[in-house]
């Protein structure tokens, strides 16, 4: 595979796994490059996609086959560590073996960082990141969302497994301060990838019972998996 080629698989790479994490991800880089020169606050509200940054650090001469060092120094920042090897490898001249990874969950906003195990990639050489299969909560999470108002903090603090910071918790705030539907979804994502293990309806069914939600509980329970 030649130079061109190799690193064009490399950003799509790094866009999958980016892409797979969810969209907050994005906005947590973006906040990493708030005090990067030639990063506007309108040009940053303008990045909607991980292809759109890459566009932005090519015309600020931060990106290109030679030079990777700048995107690798934003991923590191936001603890992605799993797409700062991809950029390694790429630098390295190709592909090394598959290794097990530890994928961390962003957190941004210079708060501390802290890592979560991702089930061992599937992954061919110089191919697209793939994680284990996770059940499918987007209509638990609807549920979720729909009904528990302000009182998804008390759930993110009793969620099981990687516990969600309280920093974290502010972030979120912050960060949809006028809808609450968002804060609640955004931590239900937030516990998942950190604990892709874990996260299951009967797990969400047990800690609903214990914050005494029984009512959201009840809804999820009879929820089937598709």
């Amino acid at each position: 595979m030649d130079r061109t080629r190799q690193y064009n698989a490399a950003l799509m790479d790094i866009k999958a796994n980016i892409d797979q994490m969810g969209p907050y991800i994005l906005e947590d880089i973006k906040f990493c490059c708030g005090n990067i020169d030639g990063f506007s606050a309108s040009e940053l509200e303008s990045i909607k996609s991980v292809t759109h940054l890459y566009k932005k650090l090519q015309q600020l001469d931060m990106l290109s086959i030679d030079n990777t060092k700048d995107l690798k120094d934003i991923l590191s920042t936001c603890n992605l560590n799993a797409c700062v090897k991809r950029l390694e490898r790429y630098e390295n001249g190709g592909a090394q073996s598959v290794q097990p990874v530890q994928q961390p969950h962003s957190q941004g906003y210079g708060d501390g960082h802290s890592s979560v195990t991702i089930p061992p990639n599937i992954r061919q050489a110089d191919g697209p990141i793939i994680q284990a299969e996770q059940d499918d909560l987007s209509e638990a999470f609807d549920i979720i969302v729909e009904n528990i108002g302000r009182d998804w903090r008390r759930l993110a603090r009793r969620l099981p497994g990687r516990k969600i910071t309280e920093t974290e918790i502010e972030v979120l705030t912050d960060r949809h301060s006028r809808d609450l539907r968002e804060q609640s979804r955004g931590v239900l994502l937030m516990w998942k990838e950190k604990n892709p293990d874990q996260a299951k309806k009967e797990t969400l069914v047990k800690v609903l019972r214990q914050c005494e939600m029984n009512y959201i509980a009840d809804r999820v329970e009879g929820w089937q998996i598709r």
